[in-house]
């Protein structure tokens, strides 16, 4: 790991609800202070045993105590934190896991659903050359408070550009892309990029058991070579040269 892990009770001191999608802000000792576009953290709802395990979560964003995660509500664990109360307490595990490198201003973020994340963070803290994000349809409130500055697609058309965020790059570009989103999104970045993997690199979302590399349950292939990565101990942020998905 890069750098001091910390293990923080944490205050759920803002919560904002925008459909299936919500914003998290809790005040931690150190893990905001240290924590690190494309990091993630595993979280565990304060004395609950189901589920039983910690869930990992892309870091939103972080400023000083203050440690954001962007929710979208999918299954037991998430449902329970839309339904939690300010000043309740969860259990927060993190910075864990590689980053993605800071290079500034000439990067092309791309990314789909809960995956833009990772992205904002690094929009927020480095800049970006462009910011493209996608999701199914409008979500009212959404946009227009966090993603002003980016470039917004739905698939039906109701807001932004109509498609998925992969149909405004270009075939062969040499700009760097950083890339999170579902898995078809990734497949789709892929063929388009099939040239310039190189220069395309992808955080993955993938369920994990302890987000320390011990347990083994989060493997991604390697591309040119026998075996795996553990994606939180080796990504999540990985070169798209290196893995197959």
């Amino acid at each position: 790991m890069p750098q001091k892990i910390y293990s923080e009770n944490s205050l759920l001191i803002e919560r904002r609800i925008f459909g299936d999608f919500g914003i998290f802000v809790f005040d931690t000792q150190n893990i905001g202070k240290n924590a690190l576009p494309g990091q993630f953290i595993m979280l565990k709802l304060d004395d609950e045993k189901d589920p039983l395990l910690a869930r990992p979560f892309s870091i939103f964003y972080s400023e000083n105590n203050r440690l954001a995660l962007f929710i979208k509500k999918v299954g037991r664990t998430t449902s329970k934190l839309f339904s939690m109360n300010l000043e309740d307490r969860v259990k927060i595990l993190g910075p864990l896991g590689n980053g993605f490198e800071d290079k500034k201003d000439k990067v092309i973020l791309i990314g789909g659903g809960s995956g833009v994340a990772p992205l904002y963070f690094y929009a927020r803290k480095y800049g970006f050359l462009r910011f493209i994000i996608g999701f199914p349809t409008y979500i009212e409130g959404l946009f227009e408070n966090y993603f002003e500055d980016a470039e917004i697609i739905t698939e039906d058309g109701s807001y932004g550009k109509k498609g998925f965020p992969t149909d405004y790059i270009k075939d062969t570009n040499k700009e760097i892309i950083y890339a999170c989103g579902p898995l078809p999104m990734l497949k789709a970045l892929e063929e388009k990029r099939k040239y310039s993997l190189e220069n395309t690199y992808v955080s993955l979302e993938s369920m994990m058991g302890c987000g320390l590399g011990i347990c083994a349950g989060c493997g991604v292939k390697r591309r040119k070579e026998k075996g795996y990565f553990r994606v939180c101990s080796d990504g999540p942020v990985f070169p798209f040269s290196l893995i197959a998905i």
